[in-house]
């Protein structure tokens, strides 16, 4: 394509052209690409454009934070109320018993959570995600409210319950149905 514009360029010079003139790079765009806007109301269309690009873009990072930030103090009270009321407990069995009792409630409702709010809610989320973006799938609610509503009530429920699940993937689920 490279070799066809200096071609084209050299064809169209004066005999008498230097050889500079004759091989001078001429633009590789696309004609039917629209040339850069020389009016000014069309650069003031191109700004404003730009400045919503922009808004949006920081609403939707600002709204993923809050949800991010929600989720966190959600599971930090969790814990701390399964701790507070393990200690409550008394000895030493009443207190374990009451801790992996907890633990183990919460986790199930984590589950269950997942499994009848909305199934698209289960796994990480990102292989889906890869799926969506790549435009290889449809996955039916993928990316609804529901989803959205279970996937953040299922994992605040697995983490303060005390399971070593990871917040990035279910971030990246979330964020996307957020947006």
């Amino acid at each position: 394509a490279a070799s066809d514009v200096y071609k084209r360029q050299a064809t169209r010079s004066a005999p008498a052209a230097s050889a500079m003139q004759r091989f001078k790079r001429v633009s590789t765009h696309d004609e039917s690409e629209p040339e850069a806007p020389r009016r000014p109301h069309q650069r003031h269309l191109m700004l404003l454009h730009t400045a919503q690009e922009t808004l949006l873009l920081l609403l939707l990072g600002v709204s993923s934070n809050v949800f991010a930030y929600g989720m966190d103090k959600s599971i930090e009270q969790l814990v701390a109320m399964r701790a507070r009321a393990a200690q409550e407990a008394g000895g030493f069995l009443p207190s374990y018993l009451l801790w992996s009792g907890s633990a183990l409630v919460l986790c199930a409702l984590s589950a269950a959570c997942a499994q009848h709010i909305s199934s698209a809610a289960v796994g990480s989320g990102i292989p889906q995600m890869k799926c969506v973006l790549a435009g290889g799938a449809r996955i039916d609610h993928y990316l609804s409210a529901r989803t959205l509503a279970a996937k953040v009530l299922s994992l605040v429920l697995a983490i303060g319950g005390g399971l070593a699940v990871g917040k990035e993937g279910p971030y990246v689920h979330i964020s996307t149905c957020v947006a």
